[in-house]
């Protein structure tokens, strides 16, 4: 069976019918015609992704580029990144719908974690605010303490000779003073 194409249909009319739809509409309106008749089949494709849009910006208000934001599906566990732009927009377009955590980290600063509802054919907006990060730091100290002697409660110390020589009497001699 052979498919049906305009040109054997258009000479499947007699000359006649031909002439008056010619008359009628001319081949602009024909043209026109089969645009209306096939417009609602370009048009019947159905939206079934949702975006995540957002801004990220500071406690202060002001916008972070550059940060890393991520969106991490509770269902799948599937996890996408971005970076925003100069403006802090990030963008995660054709999402499927479904729950999901969001978060963002930029040097010295992070963001606590959102949940986030994504629906069908919408972009849902969620703004991140982050606050600096916390910073650690660790000292370590090597040191030994002077040995205490338990066993004998004799104390001594010994002076050397340049000691003495230094010490605030004239001459050094003990048995001179005061």
């Amino acid at each position: 069976m052979r498919g049906l194409s305009f040109q054997r249909l258009w000479r499947a009319l007699s000359s006649q019918d031909r002439g008056t739809i010619k008359r009628t509409f001319g081949s602009a309106g024909i043209l026109a015609s089969l645009l209306l008749a096939l417009a609602p089949f370009a048009f019947s494709q159905t939206t079934t992704t949702a975006d995540a849009v957002g801004v990220v910006s500071d406690a202060s208000g002001a916008v972070v580029p550059g940060a890393k934001v991520t969106i991490k599906s509770a269902e799948s566990g599937e996890v996408r990144t971005e970076l925003t732009n100069g403006s802090g927009q990030y963008r995660f377009p054709l999402m499927k719908p479904g729950e999901y955590e969001l978060s963002a980290l930029a040097t010295g600063l992070k963001s606590n974690t959102i949940k986030l509802t994504l629906l069908v054919g919408q972009a849902q907006e969620a703004n991140i605010t982050m606050v600096p990060e916390a910073t650690s730091t660790t000292v370590e100290v090597n040191a030994s303490a002077a040995v205490l002697q338990t066993e004998n409660a004799n104390l001594e110390t010994n002076f050397n000779k340049s000691q003495v020589d230094n010490l605030p009497m004239p001459g050094g001699d003990l048995q001179r003073w005061p």
